[in-house]
């Protein structure tokens, strides 16, 4: 426990606006005016912060052996892909339900 690294909320915050924005941005057409305005630095801001965090990471001792186990693996599955993966379940039976009931 004297060697838990304390997560920095601040971090944490910022990543989490820019996550938005960058679903935002994603999500509007193309000549709506805010997609001009600050938001639109939220994908060069959420990769930084991400790589940044990443590089953290391994300067508190994380190596790539840690990194890419089988460990890793399982908790990043649970994390990333189930959710992923139960959205396109959900988005493809809507597609269908959709398809059927539009003709």
């Amino acid at each position: 426990m004297g060697n838990e690294i304390k997560r920095d909320l601040s971090i944490d915050f910022v990543k989490g606006i820019a996550a938005l924005f960058v679903v935002l941005l994603h999500s509007m057409p193309n000549n709506y005016t805010f997609s001009v305005a600050w938001a639109s630095e939220a994908v060069p801001l959420f990769l930084f912060i991400s790589a940044w965090l990443t590089y953290g990471s391994f300067q508190n001792g994380k190596t790539m052996q840690i990194y890419y186990s089988v460990g890793s693996f399982c908790k990043m599955f649970k994390r990333i892909f189930r959710p992923f993966l139960l959205m396109t379940i959900v988005q493809f039976c809507i597609f269908n339900c959709i398809k059927i009931g539009g003709g």
